[in-house]
């Protein structure tokens, strides 16, 4: 992660296929792409919502965040993240809980 910090003008990140996302993860993705529009986390299982709420800081710009297969994910934390997603609008289908929530801008 200490080299993301370098990729500060990085608009769109795919971090898919299972990686084991954590708290700390998401608080420096957060912290180190001020740039980032557009991030894509499916089937990260163990991302869950503590780790979510680090990225409460990019909700503001963020206008595509996808996290199908997210299973950890509750609604609960789905809606405290889109609370400041002014920019997202809700696209794909189900709940945040089985990993099926995606939205899009």
């Amino acid at each position: 992660m200490a080299a993301l910090a370098a990729l500060t003008r990085l608009q769109s990140l795919h971090l898919g296929g299972g990686l084991p996302l954590g708290e700390a993860c998401c608080a420096a993705l957060a912290r180190n792409l001020p740039g980032l529009t557009s991030l894509q986390l499916t089937d990260c299982a163990e991302l869950a919502d503590p780790a979510l709420y680090k990225l409460a800081l990019l909700a503001s710009r963020l206008r595509r965040l996808g996290l199908c297969g997210c299973v950890g994910v509750t609604d609960r934390a789905l809606a405290v993240l889109l609370r400041g997603a002014t920019r997202c609008r809700r696209g794909g289908s189900g709940e945040a809980g089985t990993g099926e929530q995606q939205t899009t801008g």
